[in-house]
């Protein structure tokens, strides 16, 4: 905890409330033997500034589509991948969606995101972050991979990636 003190001492912000790292309550031990989760430790004002911060960064930075191909490296915007690099889905802008992206990078180390595809054309239609803390990940036989979403109140949905296949799961 000295550790936590310092970075916010350093950063000249106040553990809201005072005391806050004694809550840190959850999943995933630390070397120290503290376990922490995803609520916890944005409880604790440091942890939510840097978090925060680095998926704002990150989710401004521009990109760009390029075919795989292409030696000139020439972005492009494909009308069949438009959630690439317009609007992800109904709830969220491109930059809201990154953020959101990066965040469960950030404190879950993983980011599990949904696309739905267009049955008729094949086009991309819109990209949707599931929970990382709702997911678990096996590996399947053909090289592929399974995740399992539980979602709050309901049963369980398994979604897959599989060689030669479109996605189910990113």
């Amino acid at each position: 905890m000295p550790l936590l003190g310092a970075l916010a001492k350093a950063l000249r912000v106040q553990l809201t409330p005072p005391g806050a790292e004694l809550a840190l309550l959850g999943s995933y031990p630390t070397r120290a033997g503290v376990t922490v989760s995803e609520e916890g430790a944005l409880r604790v004002a440091a942890c939510w500034i840097a978090t925060t911060l680095i998926a704002d960064e990150v989710a401004t930075l521009s990109a760009r589509i390029v075919l795989r191909d292409d030696v000139r490296r020439e972005p492009r915007r494909p009308p069949e991948l438009r959630p690439l690099w317009d609007r992800p889905n109904p709830d969220q802008t491109l930059v809201e969606w990154r953020a959101s992206t990066v965040l469960s990078l950030l404190l879950w180390g993983a980011a599990y995101i949904v696309p739905t595809w267009d049955r008729a054309t094949g086009a991309l239609v819109q990209l949707a972050t599931l929970h990382p803390g709702r997911c678990s990940l096996r590996r399947l036989d053909d090289g592929g991979f399974e995740v399992r979403y539980r979602p709050a109140g309901a049963g369980e949905l398994a979604l897959r990636a599989q060689r030669g296949r479109r996605p189910e799961v990113v």
